[in-house]
C-alpha cells in the first residue's frame, strides 16, 4: 500500500513539473473577435469552427485565389461566403486556414466543422478540382502543440 501511494505522489509530481515547463504560449488563450466585432468569449483554439482546412492540389497550373477558395468552401457548406473568413493563409504549403463565423441556421444538429470534415472526404466536383482530400479536414490542436513543444 505505502508502494502505491509512493507511486501515485511521484506521478503527481511528474506531472506538476510537466504542467510548469510546458506552458501553453499566451496568444493561444487570448479570446478572439469575430468580423462583426462580436466576442464568443472563448479563445479560437477551443473553437473547432475556427480551425477549418483546404488545401489545394499540387498539380494545379496556377494558386487558386484565396477568395476564390472561401466561395467554394461556403458554397460547399451551404452558407454565405461572409460567414467564412480566412485565418492564415499559408501559400508554401499550398493551404488555407479559415474559421466559420456563424451563426449556424436553426435545426441544424451537425456543427460546421464536422461538416466540413465530411465533405472533404467527399467533395463536390467544382471543390475536387481544386482541393487535395487526402489532407485532414480540420486542424488538430493537440498535435501542434505537442509538436511545438519539441
Amino acid at each position: 500500500r505505502q508502494a502505491a501511494w509512493a507511486a501515485a505522489l511521484s506521478c503527481a509530481l511528474v506531472a506538476l513539473w510537466d504542467v510548469m515547463l510546458h506552458p501553453v504560449p499566451g496568444w493561444q488563450l487570448e479570446p478572439s473577435t469575430d468580423a462583426r466585432g462580436t466576442d464568443s468569449g472563448l479563445p479560437d483554439i477551443f473553437d473547432q469552427n475556427a480551425l477549418l482546412l483546404l488545401r489545394w492540389k499540387q498539380q494545379l497550373q496556377n494558386q487558386p485565389d484565396e477568395q476564390n477558395m472561401l466561395s467554394m468552401a461556403a458554397e460547399a457548406l451551404g452558407v454565405e461566403k461572409g460567414k467564412l473568413a480566412t485565418q492564415s493563409l499559408i501559400v508554401n504549403h499550398r493551404l488555407l486556414l479559415f474559421k466559420f463565423l456563424g451563426p449556424t441556421e436553426k435545426g441544424s444538429k451537425v456543427h460546421m466543422h464536422m461538416r466540413w470534415k465530411a465533405l472533404t472526404l467527399s467533395p463536390p466536383t467544382r471543390l475536387a478540382e481544386v482541393m487535395d482530400n487526402d489532407f485532414p479536414g480540420t486542424l488538430n490542436v493537440t498535435t501542434c502543440l505537442h509538436m511545438q513543444s519539441r
